[in-house]
């Protein structure tokens, strides 16, 4: 009889044991699954902050492009600045910025200094 019980005891503990490291191995399935998940949203939201990002570094580009407009000036050396600008943000965003009297008084400069020619 204590055989008996020992036996039981030791099949309750292997069953117990067994249904454990299913449940483990479920679970890690689980776990590996939302790490899957989770590194593809991640990925999305890099995509989506890299092109806000890309859309905001050439928002200005429709307001740069109003330099074209100043009058006084040739359209050649006119386009030779927007180029300068577009290649130079930090400068064109600044440009941008500036009063229409600062905006030709920066064109004076740049065209004097030899650029646009």
């Amino acid at each position: 009889m204590e055989s008996e019980d020992k036996s039981s005891e030791k099949q309750t503990h292997s069953n117990s044991t067994t249904s454990k490291s299913r449940l483990n191995r479920k679970r890690d399935r689980a776990n590996f699954k939302l790490e899957g998940e989770y590194t593809m949203i991640d990925e999305k939201m890099d995509n989506i902050a890299k092109s806000i990002a890309k859309m905001d570094a050439f928002s200005f580009v429709d307001d740069l492009y109003d330099v074209m407009k100043i009058e006084g000036f040739d359209e050649l050396m006119l386009s030779s600045a927007f180029d300068y600008l577009m290649a130079n943000q930090i400068v064109a965003r600044a440009f941008i910025k500036k009063s229409v009297n600062l905006q030709r008084h920066w064109l004076e400069n740049f065209f004097n200094q030899g650029y646009g020619h």
